[in-house]
């Protein structure tokens, strides 16, 4: 079931060829013991379903939560607590996110790093303290300033913790949940502190 979820939802976004996804679903099928036997269910199943494509997804959009993308109790609580704007609440959160940058004030200023996105050619507006949103989204390695750890990739709203703290020179700071880095990073950027980053899962600290 997992596997055919998978791959029936890279079938609905398209962003590889249809025979490629339903190849790779079949040699995945055929790699695990506990589903060699259902491999050629799962090639009629994917087979059947780009046959009846358009009529498939036209019927499970009449389902509103379907085609909302959410979760049915999140979608009754938007109907409950918002009677008026949950439609529109629902089409809001389908859209990409935005790409949000963290200026690093150790490298830059967030007015000189928006002058070079300008001069660049890439439209980009502040939004909080330090932070900058990019209008079209695009690879980290196409962004000016990234590998040479001038920005981070880090959300709005991350971006509030780290100030919260209010750090100053010379403090000894403990982050004790620090995976993938992020505010951590941010901490570092914001005063010369002694900071220590731990966390439990030990697979991800490599990246701090």
């Amino acid at each position: 079931a997992a596997l055919l979820g998978a791959a029936l939802a890279q079938l609905c976004v398209q962003r590889h060829a249809a025979y490629a996804v339903v190849d790779q679903a079949v040699r995945a099928a055929k790699a695990d013991d506990a589903t060699a036997g259902a491999a050629g269910f799962v090639n009629a199943v994917l087979r059947n379903a780009l046959r009846q494509f358009e009529s498939l997804v036209a019927e499970c959009e009449q389902d509103e939560a379907v085609r909302s993308n959410l979760p049915v109790w999140w979608l009754q609580r938007l109907q409950r607590d918002h009677p008026s704007q949950w439609q529109q609440i629902a089409q809001l959160q389908r859209r990409a996110p935005p790409l949000v940058l963290r200026v690093n004030a150790l490298k830059t200023s967030r007015t000189a790093y928006l002058d070079r996105l300008a001069q660049a050619g890439i439209e980009a507006i502040a939004v909080g303290a330090d932070a900058v949103w990019l209008r079209v989204p695009r690879p980290v390695e196409d962004i000016p300033g990234f590998a040479a750890g001038e920005i981070a990739v880090q959300d709005a709203g991350a971006q509030l913790a780290a100030p919260f703290l209010g750090v100053a020179d010379g403090m000894r700071v403990l982050d004790a949940c620090a995976a993938p880095g992020g505010k951590t990073a941010h901490l570092a950027a914001l005063a010369a502190i002694d900071l220590t980053a731990i966390d439990s899962d030990r697979t991800r600290m490599p990246r701090v």
